[in-house]
């Protein structure tokens, strides 16, 4: 049996757009790329050191020519995302899920703040964040 990942990760190159997202300069300037419509998602993930070379070529081979609307939603997703980000003064915490049931990319960007809850300490409940999740038909890897 294959070895495929857990149907919820977090890959390297979404770590390293969730420590992008903790600058907003540099959001800012992701934001204007991705408005962008010359200025691909490889271009720009590559720019901004969210995708390596390999990285890269994994997503335009792997994702964007199996899913023809793939890179259209996830720049759609990625500017709601940072939109949000930037708005709430928040990271973004993104996440690759394979549910298995679906045939094309989806792409979800919203604002999680619980209220926090009275019976328990500070310091053990979730901050306010940006999710930023890309289901994908199951199974796919994850971008390295």
């Amino acid at each position: 049996m294959p070895d495929w990942p857990a149907p919820v990760a977090k890959g390297s190159a979404l770590q390293r757009l969730d420590e992008l997202s903790k600058d907003p300069t540099k959001l800012m300037a992701v934001l204007s790329d991705l408005r962008a419509p010359n200025f691909s998602l490889i271009t720009i993930g590559l720019k901004y050191g969210v995708l390596t070379p390999e990285g890269a070529n994994f997503v335009e081979n792997e994702w964007f020519q199996r899913w023809p609307t793939a890179e259209a939603r996830i720049r759609e997703g990625l500017i709601k995302a940072v939109e949000l980000a930037l708005s709430k003064q928040r990271a973004i915490s993104s996440y690759w899920i394979a549910p298995g049931f679906i045939q094309e990319v989806h792409v979800e960007a919203f604002f999680y703040d619980e209220p926090p809850e009275p019976d328990v300490k500070q310091e053990d409940q979730y901050p306010p964040v940006i999710n930023f999740n890309i289901y994908t038909p199951w199974p796919k890897p994850v971008i390295p």
